[in-house]
């Protein structure tokens, strides 16, 4: 299986010929996503690089939107119809209002909705990973009705596909290095479920924001597209290098102390609803 860190080479430089600090930007991004590693000390993402933050809208309409996930899967797991907005407020008073697409990852996204309408993400600590990504840690999701630790498959939906892949990476599909998502990674604010390198199919709560940081997640392929399901995307709470906006500000320590869902509950159908 291709890498996601062989295939940032493969989408940018032959890896032998990026300069070493990038290669150490790399090399922290994927050990920080694999191994859940906290970043300690001042937040360096302060500093944006030069990927911006996404901006409402800009997921084209002219991309297919997709129906529901498939009948085997809908007994399963919930699944968002639709579009909803959730707001997450921090322990320092940090807002951050995000945007759910369940017509580009219906899976993902009501698998989140669920958890926000629970109320399980209150209390969740967040982790600063230097320069790359903000990371809600939290435990993975075990189902009431089952007992068991909810996993989803992997749900990527490629540019001009009508349906998502489910299950497998792009490269694990056969897709080209520089077949794009229609939900990117690199937009500064872009939400996708956490899961171990190598172990597509085991997101369960975990999530990250994109700082959108252009050196090793540049807008055009990186490391993270076609590997990580990207459900959402910050769209009040991120202005591109304004050092004020909430999400420059949050902090290693800080914690959801309320996650709502304000808009689009209705749009969220739980397992075995149609």
């Amino acid at each position: 299986m291709t890498s996601p860190l062989r295939t940032l080479a493969l989408r940018t430089l032959p890896l032998r010929t990026l300069p070493l600090r990038t290669l150490v930007l790399v090399l922290v991004l994927v050990l920080s996503l694999s191994l859940g590693s906290c970043a300690e000390g001042k937040n360096l993402a302060r500093r944006p690089g030069q990927v911006p933050a996404y901006v409402p809208g800009e997921v084209s309409d002219a991309e297919p939107l997709v129906g529901p996930p498939p009948e085997s899967l809908r007994p399963l797991y919930p699944w968002l119809e639709g579009r909803a907005e959730v707001r997450l407020t921090t322990s320092n008073g940090h807002t951050l209002l995000v945007e759910v697409y369940g017509d580009h990852a219906p899976l993902t996204a009501g698998n989140f909705v669920d958890l926000v309408n629970r109320g399980y993400y209150n209390g969740t600590p967040l982790i600063v990973d230097e320069r790359f990504i903000l990371r809600a840690a939290a435990e993975p999701f075990i189902d009431p009705t089952t007992g068991q630790e909810r996993r989803l498959p992997l749900e990527i939906q490629p540019e001009g596909a009508s349906q998502p892949i489910y299950g497998r990476t792009f490269a694990e599909a056969g897709l080209p290095v520089n077949a794009l998502p229609v939900l990117k990674n690199s937009y500064r604010g872009a939400l996708a479920l956490s899961h171990p390198e190598g172990e597509a199919n085991t997101g369960s709560a975990r999530f990250f924001i994109s700082y959108g940081n252009g050196e090793v997640i540049p807008y055009d392929g990186n490391a993270l597209d076609g590997f990580y399901s990207v459900f959402g995307y910050v769209i009040d709470g991120v202005k591109y290098g304004d050092p004020d906006e909430p999400l420059q500000r949050i902090q290693n320590g800080e914690k959801i102390v309320k996650a709502e869902v304000v808009a689009g509950l209705e749009n969220l159908h739980l397992p075995g609803e149609t």
